[in-house]
């Protein structure tokens, strides 16, 4: 198991039936996350030594710990080297936005839903 599975299935075991968790992420396959990759494998202090992941693996790992995804926010819709734009956040998983706010609940997912995140 590695660490971020330990983390969500220990937030799943304390979170009341009624919480949530909230995760804001850089993923690992936008542009801000390939971007801070890039960074740490120059070796930068803090980048070198984070882990980042893609949207296939969170939704694995929030599976394996019981937790289902209820909404999805994107923003950041601008690359590392350029200036900030003017594109607010929106609803839903943009793979092209560099930030992903995503709102999980206890609970199966259904086998109805779509099973990314």
């Amino acid at each position: 198991m590695c660490s971020s599975d330990l983390v969500l299935r220990e937030v799943r075991r304390v979170l009341r039936p009624d919480g949530a968790l909230v995760l804001g992420l850089l993923l690992a396959d936008g542009p801000w996350g390939r971007h801070y990759q890039e960074l740490g494998a120059w070796g930068h202090a803090y980048y070198q030594h984070a882990r980042f992941l893609t949207r296939p693996d969170l939704a694995d790992l929030a599976r394996a710990a019981g937790l289902r995804q209820s909404r999805v926010r994107s923003a950041l819709f601008w690359p590392p080297d350029h200036a900030p734009g003017a594109r607010g956040a929106r609803d839903g998983d943009d793979p092209s936005a560099g930030f992903t706010a995503m709102l999980l609940l206890p609970g199966a997912i259904d086998s109805a839903a779509p099973t990314s995140i």
